[in-house]
């Protein structure tokens, strides 16, 4: 059995849990190379599954973390917004908005309302500061930055 058709049997839960999985190395990864600690809420998960296609497979985790969470990442820390030793909180922007699967692609205008993700810093104090990151310039360098 391939690994597309392993994909094509998960559920939502399997989902989630793989996508944890993902963003759990990415954690330890910015936390060993940048001293920053990687949070995030529920609703990104459930987020990142809305974009899983399971005709691509478990890549498709894979890139859906990378697409929407170390890309962000990585523009903040090339552009100097990640102090060391800060905590990053991942969170979904518009999350009351609904998640759902939708089994055709969607329209541009409907890309417009989906949600987004917001990285937030948290201070000493427990404040939160969102993050103004600017789209990146160059996708290789930043991918190879975190």
């Amino acid at each position: 059995m391939s690994c597309n058709r392993i994909a094509e049997n998960l559920g939502d839960v399997q989902l989630i849990q793989l996508i944890n999985k993902e963003l759990n190395f990415w954690a330890k990864r910015v936390k060993q190379r940048h001293n920053v600690m990687l949070l995030w809420d529920c609703e990104v998960a459930g987020m990142l599954v809305d974009g899983y296609n399971a005709h691509d497979g478990t890549r498709c985790i894979k890139h859906e973390v990378e697409c929407h969470v170390v890309n962000q990442l990585a523009a903040a820390y090339e552009q100097d917004l990640l102090p060391g030793g800060c905590t990053l909180h991942t969170t979904v922007e518009d999350s009351d908005k609904q998640l759902s699967k939708s089994p055709e692609l969607p329209s541009p205008q409907a890309e417009k309302h989906l949600p987004k993700l917001q990285l937030e810093i948290i201070d000493k104090d427990s404040k939160t500061c969102k993050l103004d990151i600017q789209v990146p310039l160059q996708t290789e360098k930043v991918c190879n930055t975190i």
